[in-house]
């Protein structure tokens, strides 16, 4: 590739959205490797373009406050398509389980003694995933990169303290919490098949959460 006037000294990298100083070598060559993901990259005169409206766009973006300083990447698209469901499931899900451990704290004492021990294990758990939830939707709304992963880890784990409750309530000989549990987790190895593959392969998952 012959060399082009006016070559920007750095791009936005098309798998990652990061940027890249490039040198000059790399001008010349019109390709380059992405420091962070390590995929290569051809340069053509319609990317160089297109990276530097991006780039500018991102400039734009810092200035107005959202992004980082420093952090010159794509503007993130908004939260729609798809996403508005899980969005939704945010919401809510974070308003009912906070709603359900204050309920859950009012009937503590009427329970029998036998379902003490095992209840207040129960209300732990799900504090520990009412928070976890929380921490989720703060970074899905805040479009931050690690917020498919955090979303696939929730789902994981909500299956896997689901599975765990359901046992320890049947060993306490606590039915109807392990009914409650396993309803739950159907519902989430449900979610978990549904949501998994499309924040591991959508595109625009991967154009929405850019923001470090």
């Amino acid at each position: 590739m012959e060399p082009r006037e006016k070559v920007p000294e750095s791009v936005i990298c098309p798998a990652c959205h990061t940027e890249v100083d490039l040198d000059e070598e790399e001008r010349r060559a019109g390709k380059f490797v992405c420091p962070r993901c390590e995929k290569p990259a051809d340069i053509t005169k319609d990317y160089f373009q297109n990276a530097t409206e991006e780039y500018q766009k991102s400039i734009t973006a810092m200035e107005s406050g959202l992004l980082p300083a420093g952090e010159a990447t794509v503007i993130p698209e908004s939260i729609g398509g798809w996403l508005i469901l899980p969005a939704i499931g945010l919401i809510l899900g974070s308003i009912l389980s906070v709603i359900g451990i204050f309920m859950s704290l009012g009937i503590a004492p009427d329970l029998p003694s036998r379902y003490q021990g095992v209840f207040a294990l129960n209300l732990l758990v799900e504090t520990g995933l009412t928070a976890f939830l929380i921490y989720a939707a703060v970074r899905f709304f805040g479009k931050h990169r690690n917020a498919p992963a955090t979303m696939i880890a929730l789902m994981l784990t909500g299956i896997v303290a689901n599975g765990l409750l359901i046992a320890i309530n049947l060993g306490a000989n606590a039915e109807p919490f392990a009914v409650e549990y396993g309803k739950a987790l159907a519902k989430g190895i449900i979610g978990a098949a549904i949501w998994i593959p499309y924040f591991l392969v959508s595109t625009r998952v991967k154009r929405t959460f850019v923001i470090p």
